[in-house]
């Protein structure tokens, strides 16, 4: 990825990751760390406060905001192809 994930959101899941490369691909596989992912998700907790603030929805968007690295190489790799009106 182009930027890692703010340490906010902890990195990437990687509770369901395989513990073995995926049938026919080779342990040095040149993506094999991202091989063994099985879903690329990433979080984090909010308070009480954070969820009852009449401000959630602008927070929501800041931190959705700074998931789009991740969003945008998740497309990437996906083939599809940049959003051109944002």
């Amino acid at each position: 990825m182009a930027r890692s994930i703010p340490s906010r959101f902890g990195g990437l899941d990687d509770e369901g990751a395989l513990k073995r490369m995926p049938r026919g691909y080779a342990e040095d596989h040149p993506a094999a760390k991202w091989l063994r992912f099985q879903s690329f998700t990433s979080g984090r907790s909010l308070t009480d406060k954070q969820v009852t603030s009449p401000s959630l929805a602008s927070f929501l968007a800041r931190e959705y905001e700074a998931l789009l690295p991740l969003v945008r190489w998740l497309n990437g790799g996906l083939g599809f192809k940049p959003a051109s009106s944002r």
